[in-house]
Order: C-alpha cells, then sequence, then structure tokens
C-alpha cells in the first residue's frame, strides 16, 4: 500500500482523479475499484494497447511490482 500511495503520488494521479482518486463526470474514479481489473487496466496503458492522455510516458517505466500496488493502494481507498 505504502508503494502504491508514493507511487501515485509521484505520478500525479490526482491532478486528474482528484486528490481522493474518486474522479469526476468524465475522469474515472480509481478508489474502491477492484484491484485486477486496475492492474490489467495500467498494464494496458504501458504497452500502449489502451490509449490515456496522460500517463502512457509514465506508465512504460513502471514494473509489475509497482502496477500491483497502484492497484492495490486505490482498492483500498473509500470510493
Amino acid at each position: 500500500v505504502a508503494l502504491g500511495a508514493s507511487s501515485a503520488k509521484q505520478l500525479n494521479c490526482g491532478s486528474c482523479h482528484l486528490e481522493n482518486y474518486r474522479g469526476e463526470k468524465g475522469i474515472p474514479r480509481l478508489a474502491g475499484q477492484v484491484p485486477n481489473y486496475l492492474e490489467r487496466q495500467i498494464s494496458e496503458f504501458k504497452r500502449g494497447v489502451r490509449p490515456h492522455p496522460a500517463i502512457p510516458a509514465a506508465a512504460e517505466k513502471l514494473n509489475d511490482p509497482t502496477i500491483e500496488a497502484l492497484a492495490v493502494y486505490f482498492g483500498k481507498l473509500e470510493p
């Protein structure tokens, strides 16, 4: 969880998904999502399978343990 929290801060996820990661309107919620779902989505951003307006360059540098940590962190947050 600590690695996920620090990685989310470093990636500046809160700048779009809001500080509580609950998103709004056209911005998806990360908080409370199922970790396996989030892992798959982040991995697809990394591989370029899915487009993302902000994360592609940063996601390329993420390793699997960091992706898993992000997913677990977001999954533990209150939706």
